[in-house]
């Protein structure tokens, strides 16, 4: 293992350029207890010194974030904590067929770290998202993953934030094979030299008697007469575990006679050869022991329970969006259901008042997991820059976060009929839990299409995903999610079900002629009816429906008691500075008896319709 000495100082730079990273600092490793695992460390501010790792002298470390471009730090490899002690045939096998692009390190406690190398300094923040999603995949695998050690983590614009000791500095910390086989320092430069050509990659430490290093050198040399790869089939035998013999090598270069498409069809055959595990892998998590739980309920004795602190609902908007809710918002097509939640969500997501909605907490607001199941990400993007754009891109963008169809693996969901779609949206809020501290508020658009093939009708079938949002909301999360409604549009698509464990419900629709405000055309705006069907809280005139405006080009918000033509007038009389009386008298037939629309008790509404809305208008903000 120790060969490459003789070159160390050539392969110290080259191993120096793919671990590149923070600059300004380095861990230390003081003490090693090779048999517990059990280690001491510090950092230091000075740059590692790689050539001294390699060669066992100082055992080191660094963050993978480089941050010498402070207002866009990058990096170049990220890596994920395995912290269990599995069979090295085991896990490299199966990581190997889930994605051959990783790369699997014994750490020195004996378990394994995970890395990701990216081709070009990526952005941060990215790069996290993808280390992220290796986390939530191997998790999903049954894995014990350390989520507090996936990196990059902890950074700021003044620090690199967490580091990792690297490998290679002793014959514990190495790179293993797909096949098991640990791999010395030559071979994982060569292995990631290769790393985007798996048939050449997995075939590095291939030993004798593991499956035919013949075969898999023809397999390779097949595809290198196929593909342009900066390597020769001489490389490669160079770094097998152990090389063949020159006849078997020549031997192995008889692949003229196979085209291109004989390759292709047998490709996964000819990665299922290079590890022991099959192709295609099934990406199903691996059965868990529920913890037993003791027969019967818990209960108290009343006294016992008046007693007990429970969390109280916190109103996060008043009396709409609270802690541990559970909301239906529904609407036709069309209608801008999306584009209010979406403008909504974010106002709350920011601390910021949102129409006639004081946020109660503006200086520690919730977050918000965004899951769109419809629109595409191009769409909603645009309207997210519309918004960043408005805001002069001071955005507080942890206590947001996205996710659409167009950005998932396939362009696909695991549909909310499934527990595995209820688990990724389970695993990412839980995320940000772990990441900003607040459980956040999660919003899901549509329903209908967040459930795939499904009879919306048949009440039976919304039993999964009611139950789902109850122990969400029984967890301290809470969920609204977004429905169509009937073509008739005066309730919500589907079974009754659907709505039968909520807290708030509300509707968006289109206002009828004599409803739209004359003064807002619809060339430059958007005009909705707002009206909540149900709620926790009793409050007097909140399930009154109101008009909302909104314009196309500023993308400021407005609402309005919902007038008719008669009313509007009264209104206008009013805002001259008539009184209820005059009104009702210079309204009057010849015969003495109001005009429709006129009498002293509809004047009376319009003003106290006008007086509630200004009240509203004293709390809120236009956009």
């Amino acid at each position: 293992m120790r060969e490459y000495l003789k070159e160390a100082p050539d392969t110290a730079f080259i191993y120096g350029a793919i671990y590149a990273g923070d600059n300004t600092r380095r861990g230390v490793v003081q003490e090693w207890n090779k048999q517990t695992g059990k280690k001491k460390a510090h950092q230091q501010k000075r740059e590692i010194d790689f050539l001294s790792h390699l060669r066992g002298e100082v055992i080191q470390g660094l963050s993978p974030v480089n941050l010498d471009m402070p207002d866009n730090p990058m990096v170049r490899w990220a890596c994920t904590d395995v912290d269990q002690k599995i069979d090295p045939k085991v896990f490299c096998s199966k990581l190997w067929v889930y994605d051959q692009s990783l790369f699997p390190f014994k750490s020195l406690n004996g378990r394994w770290h995970v890395y990701k190398f990216f081709d070009e300094w990526t952005d941060v923040k990215e790069a996290k998202k993808i280390a992220k999603n290796i986390e939530r995949e191997l998790l999903d695998r049954g894995y014990d993953v350390d989520k507090t050690h996936t990196l990059p983590t902890g950074y700021s614009s003044e620090s690199p934030g967490s580091w990792i000791i690297l490998p290679y500095a002793n014959d514990e910390n190495v790179c293993y094979s797909p096949k098991g086989n640990p791999l010395n320092i030559s071979q994982f430069i060569f292995r990631y030299k290769m790393r985007t050509h798996p048939l050449i990659a997995g075939a590095v430490g291939m030993q004798e008697q593991q499956g035919g290093r013949p075969k898999v050198m023809w397999n390779a040399c097949l595809y290198m007469h196929h593909n342009k790869v900066d390597t020769t089939p001489e490389e490669l035998n160079f770094n097998l575990g152990k090389s063949l013999s020159e006849n078997a090598l020549e031997n192995a270069k008889g692949v003229e006679e196979y085209d291109e498409d004989y390759l292709n069809r047998n490709m996964n055959n000819y990665l299922e050869e290079l590890c022991n595990d099959r192709f295609p892998f099934e990406k199903t998590k691996e059965k868990e022991e529920k913890p037993k739980r003791a027969a019967g309920l818990v209960s108290y004795k009343f006294n016992e329970f008046c007693q007990r602190k429970y969390p109280s609902v916190f109103y996060y908007y008043f009396p709409f969006i609270s802690s541990e809710c559970v909301g239906l918002g529904w609407a036709l097509a069309g209608v801008g259901k999306t584009l209010f939640m979406f403008d909504l969500l974010f106002h709350l997501s920011q601390g910021k008042k949102f129409l006639h909605w004081v946020h109660s907490c503006p200086n520690d607001p919730p977050s918000i997991l965004y899951v769109e199941f419809e629109m595409a990400s191009r769409q909603l993007q645009e309207r997210a820059l519309e918004i960043a754009e408005r805001e002069n891109f001071k955005v507080n963008e942890n206590n947001f976060r996205i996710a659409t169809l167009g950005d998932q693996p396939h362009g696909q969901y695991r549909m909310l009929t499934t527990p595995e779609g209820r688990k990724d949206i389970e695993i990412t809020a839980q995320q940000m839990f772990e990441e900003t501290g607040k459980k956040p508020v999660i919003v899901i658009d549509n329903i209908r299409f967040s459930m795939g093939d499904f009879d919306e009708k048949e009440g039976s079938n919304w039993i999964p995903l009611v139950m789902w949002c109850a122990e969400m909301r029984a967890k301290g999360f809470s969920i609204i999610y977004l429905h169509h409604a009937t073509n008739v549009g005066d309730k919500f698509s589907g079974s009754s079900y659907a709505n039968s464990n909520v807290n708030v419900e509300f509707m968006l629709r289109r206002p009828k002629e004599e409803e739209m405000h004359p003064d807002y055309d619809e060339d430059h705006y958007t005009q909705f009816v707002f009206q909540f069907k149900k709620m926790r809280e009793n409050v007097i005139g909140a399930l009154t429906p109101f008009l909302i405006v909104t314009c196309k080009t500023t993308h400021q918000w407005y609402e309005f008691p919902i007038l008719n033509k008669t009313e509007r007038k009264v209104e206008e009389l009013l805002d001259e500075g008539w009184s209820v009386d005059r009104i009702v008298k210079e309204n009057k037939d010849k015969d003495g008896k109001s005009k429709e629309g006129f009498s002293r008790a509809n004047v009376f509404k319009v003003k106290k319709k006008l007086e509630v809305n200004k009240a509203k208008d004293e709390t809120k903000e236009h956009y």
